[in-house]
């Protein structure tokens, strides 16, 4: 992982810097330059929060417990709005859109339209319940409040349409050990809302509560995985829906942390990345990963770190050009201190270095997963799952395929074009679902149905073949141990395609025989044939014609296999008249009803050029009888231009034909002349 200056994408989360109580000034910075700005406003005392409404025309400032202020930014029009009981304490307030705002109290939640025109907030919703603390996903619209003496139920909400607020089905998280008194046990530090590979997920950071029976067992630090079940993102990726409309939460699985201390979570390219900060290491999860080996088949499984625990990799600050002039020995960069008391981490990636008045965003190093984890399967299911994880793997499968020495062995080839082969199948179950919509008959008397997940990138058959597979085959002037492995690999790419319902490009197939044709291997490529473990196609019967000078059966299997393609019937006459086998063309011909669609001059070249009389005889009359019986007369059309070949039987067998004699001999009969 690494610390980066600017983000890949613009996001809306901001960070204000209040000094004096706004009297020196107020400068907001984002990582989308466009909504950094800087004000001044009047010290009416200390700032308990301050956020802008997402298009940056309302300032919503809170100053006091029971009430918040607002400021319109054009006109700098004041107006506040206090809770609506007068007990009740504001614990936090959002923007839930451009013009809406919801307040968490002690008492419940309250929704809000603010109206700037008219400088008021008018009521929406209120739901009245007993509330800890709450945490609120910008990016789902979603919000979870604490409830109970515990902490640790959680009452969601949903913003999924203008003006609406929608309570959804409450959940549990299950701690360690219960707290004895019972005391506040789980906190909002401790919960994270985000979104894992198009799922709503909820993640609570659980330890031993101190003096506990856990905590005397010295029981490390875990995290709970719950996820929404059915939940149905927006295509933008702004909310979401439910398919069942409680929009029910359930545990899924459960993070091994493997130490206690202070934890911290960043969501990073689906990744669950925790941080601790006593040991200054990170640890990666990613909850698609099978579980733990003697966790399957429980309720919620274990998951375990994808890799080693590891630091994030050294960041320098470089200081500017007046600052290291004010000393000599200062240095030109700072080296900043990773895992710092001084750390505040925000989601999904944002970490805050309050002492050093920095903000970065962390980032996923793809390039360093292979030598993370040893196991390329294993590898290659983390990279398959990350956007930026395409150039790594194609490097990854060059040098699993590639390497002359410590050959990798292929049963890993093998587990690693599964990989490759079931994404793809997915992409295409993804791209025909999307294409195809829900059925007009279930609009509106059923709930949507989850889409499959679309993938990040895919690897086709034209990525292998010009990135890896080319530069493999070329490898086969070398030993005949590198003829047998490159041989090896393209059988279990089309095995592994096969498997998967993918389609074999012929051009798989055509480095697999030239290989085994190399190789001298032709029994085996009959067998491949035989036994149907290659799909029959025109280029492929093409390619085994080809190769008759140096195979002679390769001819007939290619005839077996236009015939059985059922649709190479032109194709297969022209195999027969290429090696002057004009009679087998013929019987061909007529058992499969093409008599009155061949070539006359095609085949009469062919039977003349054979030097054959009796040949060029017999091929002759056959076409002056398809003529009489599809014309009435045994000439050829002029369009045919057979005068050569007519010339030609008239030098041989003269001008007289007997079937012309007999057929006219029979006219007159009919006529009654004789």
């Amino acid at each position: 992982m690494k610390q980066t200056n600017s983000a890949s994408r613009p996001r809306s989360f901001q960070i204000f810097s209040v000094r004096s109580g706004g009297a020196t000034g107020v400068v907001v910075k984002s990582l989308d330059p466009a909504r950094n700005t800087s004000f001044r406003m009047e010290d009416r005392g200390p700032v308990i929060s301050i956020k802008y409404s997402p298009d940056m025309k309302v300032l919503a400032i809170q100053r006091a417990k029971t009430s918040v202020e607002f400021v319109n930014r054009d006109s700098e029009a004041e107006y506040s709005q206090s809770c609506r009981s007068k007990s009740a304490t504001i614990v936090d307030f959002f923007w839930v859109a451009d013009s809406e705002v919801v307040y968490v109290t002690d008492r419940g939640v309250e929704h809000y339209q603010v109206v700037p025109s008219r400088r008021q907030l008018k009521s929406l919703k209120t739901c009245s319940l007993s509330s800890n603390w709450c945490v609120f996903s910008v990016e789902l619209s979603y919000l979870l409040v604490s409830t109970g003496a515990l902490g640790n139920t959680l009452q969601p909400f949903a913003f999924r349409a203008a003006g609406t607020m929608t309570k959804l089905a409450k959940f549990d998280v299950e701690l360690l050990e219960a707290p004895r008194p019972a005391r506040l046990a789980l906190h909002c530090h401790d919960v994270t809302v985000c979104s894992l590979h198009g799922q709503l997920t909820v993640l609570a950071l659980l330890h031993a509560p101190p003096g506990s029976a856990a905590d005397a067992a010295g029981q490390p630090a875990e995290i709970r995985v719950h996820q929404a079940n059915k939940w149905v993102p927006s295509p933008d990726h702004s909310g979401g829906e439910w398919a069942n409309k409680d929009g029910s939460i359930s545990r899924t699985s459960t993070l091994q942390l493997n130490a206690r201390g202070n934890f911290a979570i960043s969501i990073i390219d689906n990744l669950v990345i925790v941080h601790h900060q006593e040991s200054k290491t990170s640890q990666v999860f990613d909850i698609t990963l099978p579980p733990a080996g003697d966790a399957a088949g429980v309720a919620a499984p274990l998951q375990r770190p994808v890799a080693p625990p590891a630091a994030i990799r050294p960041f320098h600050l470089r200081l500017s050009a007046g600052a290291a002039a004010l000393d000599a020995d200062e240095p030109a960069q700072l080296a900043c201190e990773l895992y710092a008391a001084t750390w505040v981490v925000f989601q999904p990636n944002i970490i805050i270095d309050a002492k050093l008045g920095c903000f970065w965003t962390l980032e996923l190093c793809a390039a360093a997963i292979p030598g993370a984890l040893p196991d390329p399967v294993a590898a290659a299911r983390l990279l398959l799952a990350r956007a930026a994880g395409r150039p790594v793997l194609l490097r990854l499968l060059r040098r699993l395929l590639l390497r002359q020495t410590e050959r990798a062995r292929l049963a890993d080839v093998g587990g690693v074009l599964d990989l490759l082969n079931e994404q793809t199948r997915r992409q295409q179950e993804h791209t025909v679902s999307s294409q195809m919509g829900s059925p007009v008959s279930a609009l509106g008397t059923s709930p949507p149905v989850a889409p499959t997940e679309p993938a990040p990138f895919v690897i086709t058959q034209s990525d292998l073949h010009s990135e890896v597979l080319c530069d493999l085959v070329s490898q086969q002037m070398g030993s005949r141990a590198d003829q047998r492995w490159v041989t090896g690999v393209l059988v279990e790419c089309v095995r592994s395609l096969t498997q998967h319902g993918v389609s074999v490009e012929h051009f798989l197939y055509e480095m697999l025989i030239n290989t085994l044709v190399l190789r001298g291997c032709f029994y085996q490529l009959q067998q491949l044939l035989q036994y149907h473990a290659v799909d029959d196609s025109k280029p492929l019967a093409c390619l085994l014609l080809s190769l008759q000078s140096v195979y002679p059966a390769a001819e007939q299997m290619a005839l077996d296999m236009l015939k059985r393609l059922g649709n190479a019937n032109e194709e297969i006459i022209e195999v027969m008249l290429a090696r002057n086998d004009v009679t087998a063309a013929l019987r061909y011909a007529r058992a499969n009803e093409m008599v009155s669609g061949l070539s006359a001059r095609k085949i009469l070249d062919v039977a003349m050029n054979s030097g054959d009389p009796d040949l060029f005889y017999t091929t002759f009359k056959f076409f002056e009888e398809r003529n009489y019986r599809t014309k009435g007369k045994v000439d050829f059309a002029p369009g045919e231009h057979c005068e050569l070949y007519v010339r030609h039987f008239n030098q041989l067998f003269g001008v007289t034909s007997s079937l012309r004699d007999a057929l006219e001999a029979g006219q007159r009969r009919d006529e009654g002349v004789l």
